[in-house]
């Protein structure tokens, strides 16, 4: 017996609404994301220098970062520890990325001076100034980066649907995959993968 929850009509647009709802929700996350991966300063987050400098370690040293408990405060720490604790998967596969790129070259931007010290602007904790002997700067490896966070995302809100398609309707599994996918820790800060 079919619940009035799984088919709450039989019009033409309720049959399309419902085959094309997750299609939509899909170019909706990569349409956002693209633009946030490309319009978006590097290092803008917070601990994307700190996750950019873990995918780095791995590609320079093809060894995983040690996290050390060591250390008096964790400012102390190198930049690639304040993320040793994430699991290895993301930062392996987004070395390699990387690494497929003999232009690229490691960024290392200055801490803002000025991070959080006026009522408003400054909210980039780095600055990333230009760089003079190159023009324009090769962050290939750090934007392959983001590029693979927002598909291990995608990947995240696709399994979302799937897992929510088990045991109710496509219409119900394609509303929880769009209240995950423009979730702003997900479309923007990518936490379903670092997390």
């Amino acid at each position: 017996m079919q619940s009035s929850l799984g088919k709450p009509g039989n019009s033409m647009m309720w049959r399309l609404g419902e085959r094309y709802s997750m299609a939509l929700v899909v170019s909706g996350f990569l349409i956002l994301g693209c633009l946030y991966l490309v319009l978006a300063l590097p290092f803008s987050k917070p601990d994307e220098r700190y996750h950019y400098a873990y995918a780095e370690y791995v590609k320079v040293h093809h060894s995983l970062p040690v996290l050390s408990m060591d250390l008096p405060n964790s400012m102390a720490a190198p930049p690639e520890q304040h993320e040793a604790h994430q699991p290895p998967l993301f930062y392996v596969i987004a070395a390699t990325a990387m690494a497929l790129d003999p232009a690229d070259r490691v960024l290392d931007p200055p801490s803002n001076p000025h991070y959080l010290s006026t009522p408003i602007g400054n909210f980039n904790p780095f600055v990333v100034p230009p760089d003079p002997q190159t023009s324009p700067p090769s962050y290939s490896g750090f934007y392959a980066g983001r590029f693979l966070s927002l598909l291990f995302s995608l990947a995240g809100v696709v399994c979302m649907y799937y897992a929510v398609r088990t045991f109710a309707p496509k219409w119900l599994a394609s509303c929880i995959a769009a209240l995950m996918a423009f979730k702003s820790r997900v479309l923007v800060h990518r936490d379903i993968v670092q997390q």
